[in-house]
């Protein structure tokens, strides 16, 4: 068997199996089956999934473990977090790191997580201990693994590239874009959905959600100086997902016709920039996308998500 046939099966799985953990979780987390059906949608319509996922790479690895943090961290919120779960959640992110490194986006909202539920001073000194200690232990063993066959450690790559990319390239401006293009369109109602949940007060889950986006975001540049596109910064797509559905309309067939329009301009937008190695549809696309929005929502402005 080919090493492409090994890495398309491997992918399938995660694709197939990715379809349930993006609805579960979020199903959790709401506790509403259409938003977490509309999540499904724009999770495998957003530019880099829908190009990159069934490629001969690893991404979609790093991606399910993520979301299975996510799934594991919902499913005993409801049940009461409590230390052992931590525990649960560190193996998650260990393993997940062995296969792909950026699973340990799921450790930052593991970790975020632990400051904005309650709980003691020593409840959340237990917990970031327990989670450290299966999450660090099989960082360190592939910390092992890759010096032993690559010869050089991870921290010698990692100064290596700092020499070569400097930090006031790896936060210029000019990486805006490439954070514009994870969802493209849909920063729309993100936006929207994260305006109207500050407005009404954020809750410990909304802070966790928003902080983990926010830390993965300022962390990758760090870790992938020599890569900073939409592809690697997809690891932070799940968390600001969550606001998603906050920012769209209590009638289903508005809302679906609002993703499937944007859904439909991504994708083609995402194909006229790799076909023809051009960006410049991107402000035409957004002008558009605002457009169609704000077409919708004053239209009938009372049938907007109640958030």
């Amino acid at each position: 068997m080919s090493i492409e046939v090994s890495y398309f099966i491997q992918n399938l799985f995660f694709f197939i199996g990715l379809v349930y953990l993006v609805y579960a979780s979020y199903n959790q987390l709401y506790t509403n089956r259409q938003f977490a059906k509309h999540n499904v949608w724009v999770y495998y319509s957003l530019p880099p999934f829908a190009i990159f996922s069934l490629f001969v790479l690893t991404d979609i690895t790093g991606w399910f473990f993520i979301m299975l943090t996510i799934f594991a961290f919902g499913y005993y919120k409801n049940r009461i977090l409590r230390g052992k779960h931590y525990l649960i959640l560190g193996l998650i992110v260990g393993v997940g790191g062995l296969f792909k490194e950026s699973a340990l986006a799921g450790g930052v909202f593991a970790i975020v997580s632990i400051f904005f539920f309650s709980g003691s001073m020593f409840e959340k000194i237990s917990r970031l201990i327990l989670f450290s200690i299966p999450s660090l232990s099989f960082l360190l063993l592939g910390f092992l693994i890759t010096e032993y066959y690559s010869g050089q450690s991870l921290f010698a790559r990692q100064s290596g590239l700092f020499e070569n990319y400097g930090l006031t390239r790896l936060y210029s401006f000019g990486n805006l874009p490439q954070v514009y293009r994870v969802f493209d369109l849909f920063w729309i109602p993100i936006c929207m959905g994260l305006y109207k949940r500050v407005r009404k007060g954020l809750s410990s889950l909304d802070k966790t959600m928003l902080f983990s986006g926010i830390l993965i975001l300022i962390a990758i540049p760090l870790a992938h100086a020599d890569a900073i596109h939409d592809r690697i910064l997809m690891m932070s797509a799940p968390f600001f997902l969550y606001f998603l559905p906050f920012g769209t309309f209590t009638r289903r067939q508005q809302t679906e016709m609002l993703l499937v329009f944007f859904a439909v301009l991504n994708i083609s937008a995402a194909f006229i920039i790799y076909r023809f190695n051009t960006s410049s549809v991107l402000l035409l696309n957004f002008l558009l996308g605002l457009f169609f929005y704000n077409l919708l929502y004053f239209k009938d402005k009372k049938h907007f998500t109640d958030s």
